[in-house]
């Protein structure tokens, strides 16, 4: 088990550093950067902070990571969208000009066979 933050604070600084080096919730470097900043401790609690900006600094950039990521799915989405949307226009209009056409020659079917009776 993981020694607590409040243990941390009066352990030697290899087991201090490797534990920073591997935590990876913010939370609980905070709560080290709370006791260390009581003991008035500079050197260890500017470690301590250094520590949290490197996590934080690291989840935000796996963060931007996902939603690039994520963005890129959505403008490829878009893109399909807008492509299905201009094959469903040209289907339409052909479909609207094949009906004209086909009403015309029953029009003219029926003209037709009413002028031979």
């Amino acid at each position: 088990m993981r020694a607590s933050p409040k243990e941390l604070n009066r352990s030697n600084d290899k087991e201090l550093n490797e534990w920073l080096a591997t935590e990876t919730d913010p939370r609980k470097i905070l709560e080290l950067l709370g006791y260390e900043s009581l003991n008035q401790n500079a050197t260890l609690f500017e470690r301590s902070k250094a520590a949290l900006g490197i996590l934080i600094s690291e989840q935000q950039a796996e963060s931007a990571k996902k939603l690039k990521r994520q963005t890129q799915q959505l403008i490829y989405l878009t893109w399909a969208i807008v492509s299905l949307t201009a094959v469903l226009l040209f289907v339409t209009m052909y479909l609207h000009q094949d009906d004209r056409a086909q009403a015309k020659r029953e029009q003219a079917a029926q003209q037709h066979s009413s002028e031979q009776h």
